[in-house]
């Protein structure tokens, strides 16, 4: 595994040397302009939801289900340690354990070296070529008595991704990318290899420590309430947009089954301040995942819309980056199966209601990570049969990266 790796990033450096030597005459601004996005000291920071844990009690139907817990951690970043080079640290693990007389735990854990050579155009828009490759491991272990069962794997993924980010507002870009990944899962028995292409749209900010970091108190309470001010906005850390497509192959006995997938993913998550320190917005979700192998046709849907309230505590100091936040909404949730031509679905749904104490810990004038904490009440019902329903209740808490606009001040 280990050999896989190291082979992984020596193919993805010569890679990106090479990329670097062919553009190496490009530069048409001066690398030490503030507005040069892959300049040395700038450190590459994508919005994205980087830690949740949810703690929640089940029903089935108003009979006790038992209880779930996940944990999920996706941090990225990338540093330019010289101008146009930049070494990225990508980590991902995902946990669950549920518990209804039996118990099943699953944990995936990888983590990811990356290399990246960007290519500015000009102070508003640039390209970069970035490789990465990653390990990891995979165990799921299912509990009934005294009786317990262990599977586990091992990991080995990388990709290539090339982007083309363009200028928002302050340090804040669009990021259009193109991306190619392949993930190998060995088990004792069987080994699973996905390959997948992948097109995409995020968010990311680009922050310099030669850039003004000053957000201490000393800048007096004026340009604090700015951040909170009517017409400033936020997007949040659900905010992208993708669509992949590639294949499974799964290799077991001398015998190899495939899959052919496609997947659809939307999420917006946006608040615009009504009045000083009180906001409007909403969670806006979509993903759609459809598999087929031989004759059989697997697509899955999902859809949300919740609308939140947020109201930050009217003080002068630190308090007043804190805030309360409140929402509800309804969404919807399909499952269809085609089988040698004959269709089976089942569409439920969904209401959700929430709400909790958050606080924005901010880095830059415009960027910040936001911590929340609170309840989180869901409840799916079968639309062909209002009998037949499913309640999740309980402890959520999560961590992101996320970014304001139109906030004033000089600092």
């Amino acid at each position: 595994m280990l050999h896989k790796f190291v082979s992984g990033l020596l193919f993805i450096s010569t890679v990106l040397l090479g990329a670097s030597v062919a553009h190496a005459q490009v530069d048409s601004i001066n690398v030490n302009s503030s507005a040069f996005l892959f300049r040395k000291g700038t450190w590459e920071v994508p919005t994205m939801k980087n830690l949740r844990f949810n703690s929640m009690n089940l029903e089935q139907n108003d009979q006790d289900a038992g209880s779930e817990t996940k944990f999920n951690l996706n941090f990225e970043t990338h540093y330019y340690f010289r101008n146009k080079f930049a070494v990225g640290l990508e980590v991902q693990y995902d946990h669950s354990s549920s518990k209804n007389g039996s118990e099943t735990v699953t944990s995936d854990f990888i983590t990811y070296g990356h290399l990246t050579y960007g290519l500015p155009i000009n102070p508003k828009w640039g390209l970069y070529f970035r490789g990465g490759a990653g390990i990891g491991s995979g165990k799921t272990e299912f509990t009934q008595g005294t009786n317990s069962q262990k599977i586990k794997s091992d990991i080995f993924s990388y990709k290539f991704e090339v982007g083309a980010p363009i200028h928002l507002n302050h340090n804040l870009y669009l990021n259009p990318n193109l991306s190619y990944k392949n993930t190998s899962r060995d088990f004792d028995d069987q080994e699973e290899i996905e390959s997948n292409f992948r097109v995409g749209i995020g968010l990311v900010s680009y922050l310099n420590c030669g850039d003004d970091y000053d957000y201490t108190d000393s800048m007096g309470p004026m340009v604090r309430r700015n951040r909170y001010a009517p017409g400033v906005s936020f997007i949040g850390i659900h905010s992208m947009t993708s669509y992949s497509t590639g294949n499974t192959e799964i290799k077991f006995n001398s015998q190899t089954l495939e899959e052919d997938f496609n997947r659809m993913n939307f999420k917006v998550d946006y608040s615009y301040q009504i009045f000083q320190n009180f906001g409007l917005g909403a969670e806006v979700g979509y993903r759609r995942t459809a598999v087929e192998s031989d004759n059989i046709e697997n697509i899955k849907s999902y859809f949300i819309f919740v609308p939140k309230v947020t109201y930050n505590i009217p003080t002068t100091n630190w308090l007043n980056d804190a805030f309360l936040t409140f929402g509800g909404g309804i969404g919807s949730r399909k499952n269809e199966i085609t089988i040698s031509g004959n269709t089976n679905e089942q569409k439920d749904k969904i209401s959700v209601i929430g709400g909790g104490l958050g606080y924005n810990w901010f880095m830059h004038r415009t960027s910040m990570f936001t911590f929340t904490a609170g309840y989180e009440a869901i409840t799916e019902k079968a639309s062909e049969n209002t009998d037949q329903k499913f309640k999740e209740n309980g402890f959520t808490f999560q961590v992101g990266f996320r970014t304001g606009l139109g906030i004033r001040g000089n600092y």
